[in-house]
């Protein structure tokens, strides 16, 4: 009856360690920790072996790939820092890092791929988005510069209005860096000098102009009362 019993309990265990193999059969792992993003099955239905079930994003670290001209890439390094914004939420940047440089240029479309970490956390919640990636590969110190928003672009010219007492004068410029909001005049106007920036689009070489206080600027380009800034 022991002998009987023990085989019995032999049985009943390799009944159990069958059960629980098949039991873990049905978990689908995925090889890494992350996000599922995308579901691709339903519950209850039939799938064939092999069938993907679930899309999982990996989020540590998360990347950015970019794919940029090679004369771009000539100007960057691995480890740089990069500003990254997403087009949805401008306001909000990541700070990131170049990791990678592709070794060969893409033939279809002569562009080198760029590979970015991001290790804010918060950028996990922005996977899958565009963003727009800015990076610094040279300084200009002790510059002219003006607002981007004094220049005025015409027949292929650039050029921006400076005030003198109460009247104006156009003046073509050259420019260099800009950082987005102001840009560098390499020629054409000297340091000290006041610029229009609001109002030149109905300005013309010795129009009258009034200066307006900093409150009372829209930032709109029309006709009216112009707005004086001192680069």
């Amino acid at each position: 009856a022991l002998e009987e019993a023990q085989q019995n309990e032999l049985v009943t265990q390799a009944l159990l360690d069958l059960a629980q193999l098949k039991l873990e059969d049905h978990y689908v792992r995925a090889p890494f920790a992350g996000r599922v993003t995308v579901r691709h099955v339903e519950l209850g239905q039939t799938i064939e072996a092999g069938a993907a079930t679930v899309s999982v994003a990996d989020l540590d670290p998360m990347q950015v790939k970019l794919y940029l001209p090679e004369k771009v890439v000539r100007r960057l390094a691995v480890g740089q820092p990069v500003e990254v914004r997403c087009d949805v939420d401008s306001d909000m940047a990541f700070e990131s890092v170049l990791e990678r440089i592709a070794p060969v240029v893409d033939a279809a479309t002569s562009t080198v791929k760029v590979t970015l970490r991001v290790d804010d956390p918060r950028a996990r919640d922005r996977t899958g988005s565009f963003v727009r990636a800015q990076v610094t590969t040279d300084v200009h110190e002790k510059v002219v510069a003006v607002p981007r928003r004094a220049l005025v672009s015409e027949a292929g010219a650039t050029f921006l209005f400076v005030a003198e007492a109460d009247s104006v004068r156009r003046v073509d410029v050259t420019t260099g860096y800009s950082d987005g909001e102001w840009i560098e005049v390499e020629q054409g106007i000297a340091s000290g000098e006041a610029v229009v920036v609001v109002g030149q689009g109905g300005l013309r070489n010795g129009s009258h102009i009034e200066e307006l206080p900093e409150a009372a600027s829209s930032g709109e380009d029309k006709p009216g009362p112009a707005k004086l800034a001192r680069n």
